[in-house]
């Protein structure tokens, strides 16, 4: 009944020791070890509904700041127990500044009693810092994106409906459109980024003359059209094996100052340098490489630092925070105790809760300490949304908070291992244990019910059911039996682009996508013509993490030489004996 309750007793000590390593000076406790191992237990056992062994700890307790979690799991059971409004209502009343105060109260109002006093509803407190807080060092992003400019109502109309159209492959119809009444009223940034979208559905099916001429047409315009027009003409004569013609477009693309850098990222770049290779312009191919590897963390970015031999430059360091920044948090704000205590009985996805909801109303300041403090009590979604937020916002990067090392239990003697999961969990939840899709996609690793149940039949245990997909540890578990049956259930065995591309869109479509362009042995290519637009950005966004993680974790790199190599980049496990986190600064070398 209490084995997760062993792991947590057995690795207290190590998490204690992480938590001081994120800090300039050892973490403040908030609770004795007594209450916090009472508190874990009491955890563990209202998880099984054990009221009676969980009241007998409660009565044990020095320290009540963590009842409100408490009372709200109890609550919330979803079997075992059924809430009355007098308990709703007074949690509500002492506890509405919690982080799942929303769900409780929603609740409350369906069992409501008339005559009662008005329910108290939810709410947040500001985290204010006074002036003379020491905040956490930030480098500087190397590339920031713009806004994109505004567009006339006729041009929003119009382009919305040429992407409905592209999506039902009624690309004669949208063609005649534009060439009408309704293309001749849109602006000629507007013209263009419809044109664009029109080459694009036609790299899609394969239809790469008519992809060429909608590309040309849309680089006589202005902005990102022009640009995203000039990269996929690229493309298209590329992938008709007219590498030389295609220099002259990318080169086109990559020489743009966008107006926004949107997906493109260092794409274009990258692209450019390799068509100066196939035309023979060699001196050429070094600064558009130079140009490509200034996006460091996006996949084009990484290959193009590996064929220029840069080790990159992370920065794995932890974030400085002094012991009196987190005492000025603390009493900034409860939640920030109440977070510290709950990671001390091993409740992190709980004390990761608590510390978003304060995100959100955190001043610029508080922020940046929240974002050290997260890193430190080891609650990875906070870092990840805080240190993402500051790199649009204000240029900064954070490498520990933007790729965290969360210590969740992960069966390292698998196939699949913690740099694989880790950077298909960044993308697709952001390490949100409680996310969950418009589609019903949960969990960390935004799996289907359907799925999961599937998944664990086939490793012969019982389906899961749907909320076990929102425990960290569950989801893991799945997603890494997912991945393995993913690596044999697409052709080629382990090809990792093919694998994370069926792991997005599903082995059905990417059986489609090589029956249309599987002729063609360039994996970039194949990338860049997959039929879906969100599969493309998961595939690289995966890959950059993926080969981030195995430099964070001291591991070689092998898929990013093969890719840079234009060969297919094929997994490999991880090696058995788990490397030490490197801290200080890294980079991807050679392996």
């Amino acid at each position: 009944m209490f084995g997760r309750l062993g792991m947590w007793l057995a690795s207290l000590a190590l998490l204690a020791a992480g938590a001081s390593a994120a800090l300039a000076e050892p973490l403040p406790r908030v609770l004795s070890d007594a209450d916090a191992g009472r508190y874990a237990r009491i955890f563990e056992a209202q998880r099984h509904g054990d009221w009676r062994t969980a009241d007998r700890l409660i009565g044990g307790l020095q320290d009540r700041l963590l009842l409100g979690h408490v009372q709200f799991q109890r609550y919330m059971h979803p079997t075992a127990y059924r809430s009355a409004y007098a308990e709703l209502h007074r949690w509500m009343k002492a506890h509405g500044d919690h982080p799942m105060a929303e769900r409780l109260h929603a609740l409350a109002q369906k069992r409501r009693i008339a005559g009662w006093k008005p329910l108290p509803g939810p709410w947040v407190a500001r985290l204010e810092l006074p002036a003379g807080v020491e905040l956490p060092a930030a480098r500087p992003a190397t590339r920031a994106e713009a806004a994109e400019s505004g567009r006339t109502g006729h041009d929003r109309a119009v382009l919305a409906q040429v992407r409905r159209n592209v999506l039902r492959d009624r690309m004669t119809v949208t063609e005649n459109m534009l060439d009408g009444p309704r293309g001749q009223a849109m602006s000629p940034a507007a013209m263009a980024e419809a044109r664009a979208t029109l080459a694009r559905g036609h790299l899609s099916k394969a239809r790469f003359e008519r992809a060429l001429k909608q590309g040309d047409l849309a680089r006589q315009g202005p902005g990102g059209g022009m640009r995203a027009g000039s990269f996929y003409a690229g493309l298209a004569l590329w992938a008709m094996g007219r590498h030389a013609e295609s220099h002259y477009r990318f080169a086109a693309a990559a020489d743009t100052a966008p107006d926004h850098i949107g997906h493109m990222g260092g794409a274009a770049d990258f692209w450019a340098a390799r068509a100066a290779l196939a035309a023979g312009r060699y001196a050429a191919v070094v600064p558009y490489l130079r140009r490509a590897a200034s996006y460091s963390r996006d996949m084009y970015g990484l290959l193009a630092a590996r064929q220029l031999a840069d080790r990159g430059d992370f920065e794995w360091s932890p974030p400085g925070l002094t012991a009196a920044a987190v005492e000025a948090l603390m009493a900034a704000n409860p939640a920030i105790r109440r977070a510290i205590a709950l990671t001390e009985a091993g409740q992190i996805a709980r004390a990761d809760l608590e510390l978003r909801r304060l995100s959100r109303r955190a001043d610029a300041r508080g922020s940046a300490l929240l974002m050290a403090l997260s890193a430190a009590l080891d609650a990875p979604a906070t870092a990840y949304r805080i240190a993402r937020i500051r790199l649009n916002s204000f240029g900064e990067r954070h490498d520990p908070a933007l790729f965290p090392l969360p210590d969740w239990q992960i069966d390292e003697g698998q196939p699949i291992g913690r740099a694989l999961l880790l950077a298909v969990a960044r993308r697709e939840s952001g390490f949100d244990t409680r996310a969950r899709s418009g589609r019903g996609a949960s969990g960390l690793m935004q799996l289907m019910p359907r799925t999961a149940d599937y998944i664990a039949r086939k490793s012969g245990r019982p389906p899961p059911g749907r909320a076990a997909l929102f425990d960290a540890e569950v989801s893991l578990e799945l997603g890494q039996s997912y991945l393995a049956y993913l690596m044999t259930a697409v052709e080629p065995d382990g090809s990792l682009l093919h694998v994370l591309a069926a792991y997005n869109a599903g082995p059905g479509n990417v059986r489609e996508w090589q029956r249309r362009f599987g002729d063609r042995d360039d994996p970039l290519l194949f990338l860049e013509l997959m039929g879906s637009l969100q599969t493309r950005l998961f595939v690289r966004d995966v890959l950059a993490a993926y080969w981030i993680y195995r430099d964070r974790l001291g591991w070689e790199t092998p898929t990013l030489g093969e890719l840079a190599e234009g060969r297919w980049p094929f997994y490999s496990p991880p090696p058995r004996a788990a490397a030490p986190v490197l801290i200080g600064r890294g980079g991807i070398g050679a392996d």
